[in-house]
C-alpha cells in the first residue's frame, strides 16, 4: 500500500497562517503607535479648550499666585472641601455644576504646581466634602485664609446665563491638602 500526501495544501495553510499572524502583529503595532500620538494630541487639544466658567484670583498679586507652589510636610490624610453660597438659592443642578467647576479648577492648578500632593490625595480616595456659607463675604474670607495657609483653592464667578446674576461668586474649592490645614479653613462650616 502506497500513501500519497499532497503537501501543496499544507504549504497554502501555513502561508495563510503566517500571513494572518503578520497582519495581526502589524495591526496591533500600528494601533499602539497611533494611540501614542493621539494621546499627546488629545491632551494638547483638551488643554487648549480652556474653562468656560471664570476663575477669580483672590491673591493680592495674581503673578505671585501663579508662582506659588503647594508643598506640605504632612504625609497623613488629604481632602478637598467645596463651599457653596447658600444665599443664592441655586437649584440642585446648578450647585452640582458650580461644585464641579471649583473642584476641577483646584485639581487642575495642583496638577501643574505639585503633582505629588495630588497623588497623595488620590491615594486617600480623593475625599470631597460639600459645605455651605450664607454670603459672598464669607466665601471670599475663606479663599483668602486658604491662600494664606498655602492651600490650593479655586473660587468661581458664574457667567449668569441661567439662574443667578452675572458675576456672582458661587463656589470655592479648598484643597486638596492636608486635613488639618483644610479643616483650619473650613472646619466650622455646615454640610450642604
Amino acid at each position: 500500500m502506497i500513501i500519497t500526501v499532497d503537501i501543496s495544501h499544507l504549504f497554502i495553510v501555513s502561508t495563510l497562517m503566517a500571513s494572518s499572524l503578520t497582519t495581526i502583529v502589524a495591526s496591533a503595532g500600528a494601533g499602539i503607535i497611533i494611540g501614542y500620538f493621539l494621546r499627546g494630541f488629545m491632551r494638547t487639544s483638551i488643554a487648549s479648550l480652556g474653562n468656560r466658567s471664570r476663575v477669580v484670583s483672590i491673591a493680592s498679586d495674581s503673578s505671585e499666585e501663579d508662582e506659588e507652589d503647594f508643598h506640605f510636610s504632612n504625609d497623613g490624610e488629604y481632602k478637598m472641601v467645596v463651599v457653596i453660597r447658600n444665599d443664592l438659592k441655586m437649584g440642585k443642578g446648578k450647585i452640582a455644576a458650580q461644585s464641579c467647576h471649583a473642584a476641577c479648577g483646584s485639581v487642575k492648578r495642583l496638577t501643574r504646581k505639585n503633582p505629588e500632593v495630588l497623588k497623595k490625595w488620590e491615594w486617600c480616595g480623593q475625599p470631597k466634602i460639600v459645605t455651605k456659607v450664607e454670603n459672598e463675604e464669607t466665601l471670599v474670607q475663606l479663599a483668602k485664609h486658604a491662600h494664606e495657609l498655602g492651600l490650593p483653592s479655586q473660587i468661581i464667578r458664574d457667567a449668569g446665563r441661567t439662574q443667578i446674576a452675572p458675576g456672582s461668586l458661587t463656589a470655592l474649592a479648598v484643597g486638596p491638602g492636608p486635613i488639618n490645614l483644610v479643616n483650619e479653613v473650613t472646619g466650622s462650616l455646615k454640610l450642604l
